[in-house]
């Protein structure tokens, strides 16, 4: 029976990048008992990017980033928006393109005529 009090951390993250921990609110990639999840989440992720090339579009609750990161391969722009902090600057910080950025803020006060705001 798996130990309730284990704590499980990407590994193997860039210089520069915070490492996150696996808490049950996002799927991470790094995490080995994360990767059925993950997994699933990029098929869901790569399905979705072949029916959005050249468009612009948003990841409402993007976690960690990866798939805002998967999206932007194909999409003309992507805004990643999360709430939580340590995901936000753990996307911003992993994650670049020149049409990929990330912003903090919650879902329901997401509002794409707004300018955005530099990353703090």
């Amino acid at each position: 029976m798996p130990n309730a009090d284990q704590t499980y951390l990407q590994a193997d993250q860039p210089e520069g990048v915070p490492p996150l921990e696996l808490t049950g609110e996002r799927t991470l990639p790094d995490v080995p008992e994360e990767n059925y999840w993950y997994r699933r989440h990029v098929a869901v992720y790569e399905w979705i990017a072949e029916r959005c090339a050249g468009l612009r579009v948003v990841d409402l609750a993007c976690g960690e980033g990866y798939g805002s990161d998967l999206l932007a391969r194909s999409a003309a722009e992507v805004i990643g928006v999360d709430a939580n902090p340590a995901a936000f600057e753990h996307a911003r910080a992993r994650y670049r393109r020149p049409n990929l950025r990330f912003q903090r803020g919650l879902v329901e006060d997401f509002n794409e005529d707004l300018e955005p705001t530099a990353p703090k």
